[in-house]
């Protein structure tokens, strides 16, 4: 049995700094340990659908 943990803190300190230096509106990232996998989603999957998103907040229909 492997001793690796990977918990939300580390994924959120690995991807958010590579999510803006490569200005990613989103992303997901899956990590597998000892035939676990836990998935990680962060932010939105397109700049459009974000923009759709708060234009939706500031003038609903």
């Amino acid at each position: 049995m492997s001793s690796f943990s990977f918990s939300s803190w580390a994924a959120d300190a690995a991807i958010r700094p590579l999510m803006a230096q490569h200005d990613a509106p989103g992303t997901a990232v899956a990590v597998t340990s000892d035939g676990r996998t836990t998935i990680f989603n962060y932010g939105v999957a397109s700049c459009v659908s974000a923009a759709h998103r708060i234009l939706e907040q500031l003038a609903p229909r």
